[in-house]
């Protein structure tokens, strides 16, 4: 399983923000200064530098992405880092505007709730907000086919897509 993205810096509206690969705080970088803005309180699972090697702390968690907005806060991390068999990764959200956060196993990502359509992915974020992500065609088309039941209640526009080929490009998603 590679690592995604490992962006160590993003724009969220006009601030830029800073996060090492070790490091469980998020700084902003303004007028030449590091001032912290989120701290990921990650207790006894927190993995320190010094130890990035070290097999004992394979139940630690390692952040390898963050998608930052405005309102959310996607993020995905790592356990079990050293263990080929049962290395896992998973999603979590955070919203801002209550302080919860959600989080599950990235295999499975995050469940339409609207259309009950395929689970999606988000891979980028602008810096406007707006998450992105792909399906490929074989997806879509494997959804129709476990899902006749619940064809009838897509939107048109989701419907339209059950009779993608295989050659077609991938759909492009947009939250």
């Amino acid at each position: 399983i590679g690592f995604m993205g490992q962006r160590p810096f993003w724009h969220t509206n006009n601030d830029l923000y800073l996060k090492s690969i070790y490091n469980d705080t998020i700084y902003r970088i303004k007028d030449m200064r590091l001032t912290p803005s989120f701290i990921f309180e990650l207790g006894k699972y927190h993995w320190p530098y010094k130890e990035r090697y070290n097999k004992k702390h394979d139940h630690s968690i390692r952040i390898t992405e963050i998608l930052d907005s405005e309102d959310y806060m996607l993020f995905r991390f790592i356990t079990r880092l050293f263990d080929n068999e049962n290395r896992k990764l998973f999603n979590g959200i955070f919203l801002k505007a209550t302080g919860s956060v959600r989080i599950n196993e990235m295999e499975n990502g995050f469940i339409d709730d609207i259309n009950s359509f395929l689970p999606f992915q988000p891979y980028t974020v602008s810096n406007t907000g707006e998450y992105a992500g792909i399906f490929t065609t074989a997806e879509i088309a494997e959804w129709f086919e476990n899902n006749p039941d619940k064809q009838s209640s897509l939107p048109p526009v989701l419907q339209d897509l059950k009779g993608m080929d295989e050659e077609d490009n991938p759909v492009v998603y947009i939250l």
